[in-house]
């Protein structure tokens, strides 16, 4: 691992450690008690006297200066080359793939702001959805879906935090375009809300094609429900109520249900 990038993932039980001599590091999370470490410092003496190996942090949450990548799977195994995303991009891994995620506004920019390790562009514009997957496409990225939870949680919290600091005025919330049109065969009313093959995600077609799991999609309440079979797009909503964070399907062409501020792009790392 270089200082810039830092990967979360399962390690599993770990029985030693052996330092080498290298630019890379790594940091284990130790998930018992902190008395416990006093033991751990000892096999650590015993095996080459690296005491300084073990790191204790009193906060239940470590906060570091480094690009977080997310996984729910175990490490890989072997090599691993690590990829670098563009400035303004929150890198993520997806299975064998590391992907890069950014949400971006309408054309006419009037304001910015940094949050996390990714850039968040808004304006008081409203745009529908081609005007979304549009502007993806002039940053060479795509339009893009959550594959986990983490990654949705980090846009929620990300978008809500500014829309609270600097746009107090929208309280009905704003709407983020998210990766999802339904499918031809699936867009009678309440049909992607009932049991069946067009149920939940599957009665969609996805351009981000890293997505496997998509797990990422928390729908609100019964959604995704077509009303009147037009609701073909997808919205994450973020708003001060219980709502906020979840999903729902609208037409594509809506402005008015939410303001539509930001889209979802994305596009696999270099």
């Amino acid at each position: 691992m270089t200082n810039t990038y830092c990967l979360h993932c399962i390690y599993g039980n770990v029985s030693s450690i052996t330092r080498r001599n290298s630019s890379q590091h790594i940091a284990l999370k130790v998930r018992f008690n902190i008395s416990k470490l006093g033991s751990l410092n000892k096999i650590f003496e015993m095996s080459g006297g690296f005491t300084d190996l073990v790191k204790v942090s009193y906060q239940s949450i470590l906060d570091f200066s480094l690009q977080y990548l997310e996984n729910s799977a175990v490490c890989p195994s072997g090599s691993m080359e690590f990829k670098t995303c563009d400035v303004g991009y929150k890198m993520f891994l997806r299975g064998i793939n590391w992907y890069c995620l950014k949400v971006n506004s309408c054309y006419n920019h009037s304001k910015t702001a940094r949050i996390s390790s990714f850039k968040v562009i808004y304006s008081s514009e409203n745009m529908d959805q081609p005007t979304a997957k549009s502007l993806c496409i002039n940053q060479k990225a795509s339009i893009s879906g959550l594959e986990n939870m983490n990654e949705t949680n980090y846009v929620k919290s990300s978008v809500y935090s500014e829309m609270v600091k600097n746009y107090t005025e929208y309280y009905g919330g704003w709407g983020i375009w998210i990766d999802g049109e339904k499918k031809y065969e699936c867009r009678a009313e309440n049909t992607t809300s009932l049991p069946g093959p067009c149920n939940g995600v599957n009665g969609f077609n996805f351009l981000d094609k890293t997505l496997q799991k998509k797990g990422g999609y928390d729908w609100d309440g019964r959604n995704p429900d077509g009303y009147r079979g037009y609701q073909n797009c997808i919205m994450m909503m973020i708003s001060r109520s219980y709502k906020n964070g979840k999903f729902d399907d609208l037409i594509c062409s809506d402005k008015q249900d939410f303001y539509k501020r930001g889209v979802l792009c994305g596009l696999l790392a270099k």
